[in-house]
């Protein structure tokens, strides 16, 4: 019985699944900013993507919080509660989760062209 193929097969795939999900739990919090990891109070957050989000990307961000904005890879959300920052980071395609000040400065460069 357990020198079948299906068997093996069907453990191969279970132990991948559960390496993606332990890889996905234990680099989450490195794509967030301390910042936003110690925060206690809704925040606002930029999520840069790893590619420009779709209609799917975009009803989970707003789940997450306000979208604000959407500028090629980077959405700007507002009033992002911190619990639920960790579990969105879990995602492969968040390329990272970084504070956001709404009219500062450095909020309006974020490496992407300028606004027109």
């Amino acid at each position: 019985m357990l020198g079948s193929r299906p068997v093996y097969v069907t453990l191969a795939l279970v132990l991948l699944f559960a390496v993606a999900e332990a890889w996905s739990y234990a680099t989450a919090d490195a794509k967030i900013a301390p910042d936003l990891l110690a925060a206690t109070a809704p925040a606002n957050a930029i999520v840069r993507l790893r590619f420009v989000p779709e209609k799917f990307h975009m009803l989970l961000l707003q789940e997450l919080g306000r979208v604000e904005s959407s500028d090629g890879r980077d959405v700007r959300m507002l009033d992002v509660a911190p619990g639920r920052l960790r579990a969105f980071a879990r995602h492969y395609w968040v390329a990272s989760i970084e504070a956001y000040a709404p009219g500062s400065p450095s909020s309006e460069s974020t490496g992407s062209a300028p606004r027109r």
